[in-house]
């Protein structure tokens, strides 16, 4: 049956209400009826307008949509049916404008964030569940230490870097899979040579597995993820990252972050840095 339910602004009517129970005596109370049409009704208009609209789902607030989650910056996580709502895929391209550097702790060196969801935990810079940087490494320093979190590095630019880890010294990787250690873990870098960059990707271990790596093959790759971060380093013209059905080109030192499945057909001259995360 419908009765005239209003919601947050007092102007939607016509609102679906649930068949109540009946009382012992075959009555429906009046008072918990009016309650549950107008706790229905707010929750319809929440649902329908807030969530689903594409005007307040683009520009109203900002979205990002994990495994039929809808996180708003008004909203609590609402789980909807998949099977009734489509929900877009998380696409975004970033430019080097919105990447910022922030200075180490120790004030050795510097790291450059690229992409991160902190943003979507009220605004907290260190609230975030992922997060990918680059850092300048000048000169021998202790690794800060990140609890909770699961840590991939590998050197990026410059002749390389060693890493101590537990008393041994390892070379880090400048292309293929990423060294993975745990955040916990007291590590010691160690630049060879000048103008050493490094590149990181964190997940908190309690939502997030994942992997990272410096891509500088041919041919095509696929990666799937609940997150893919894919930054162009070097990109050049040749290389195309197909997802969701579009060709995208990404320019050097931009980066596509998505939830879709992503094929990369890439050529000597670009190398990418590819990380990617599952939810536990």
């Amino acid at each position: 049956q419908t009765r005239a339910g209003h919601g947050p602004d007092g102007a939607h009517a016509n609102r679906c209400a649930c068949q109540p129970l009946k009382n012992s005596a075959g009555r429906v109370p009046q008072a918990p009826r009016r309650r549950l049409q107008k706790n229905l009704a707010t929750r319809i208009v929440s649902v329908a307008e807030d969530c689903l609209s594409p005007e307040r789902t683009f520009h109203g607030c900002e979205l990002m949509y994990f495994r039929g989650c809808v996180r708003g910056a008004h909203h609590k996580p609402m789980h909807i049916n998949e099977t009734r709502h489509r929900l877009p895929q998380l696409m975004q391209i970033l430019t080097p404008e919105s990447s910022r550097s922030m200075p180490w702790a120790n004030g050795l060196g510097s790291t450059l964030e690229i992409a991160t969801d902190a943003h979507s935990h009220h605004g907290q810079s260190d609230s975030w569940t992922w997060r990918l940087s680059i850092a300048d490494v000048p000169t021998r320093a202790i690794f800060s230490t990140f609890t909770g979190v699961d840590r991939w590095i590998a050197c990026l630019h410059g002749d390389g870097m060693r890493i101590e880890r537990s008393s041994v010294w390892t070379i880090l990787p400048n292309s293929g899979d990423a060294l993975s250690f745990a955040g916990e873990e007291i590590v010691t870098g160690d630049p060879i040579g000048s103008n050493v960059q490094d590149v990181n990707w964190f997940l908190r271990r309690n939502r997030w597995q994942g992997g990272m790596r410096v891509h500088r093959e041919t041919g095509s790759t696929i990666i799937e993820g609940e997150i893919v971060v894919i930054h162009g380093v070097s990109a050049s013209a040749g290389s195309t990252i197909r997802c969701e059905g579009q060709s995208i080109k990404i320019a050097t030192g931009h980066t596509l972050v998505t939830s879709a499945r992503v094929i990369i057909e890439s050529d000597p001259e670009s190398v990418l840095i590819i990380a990617w995360a599952s939810a536990r």
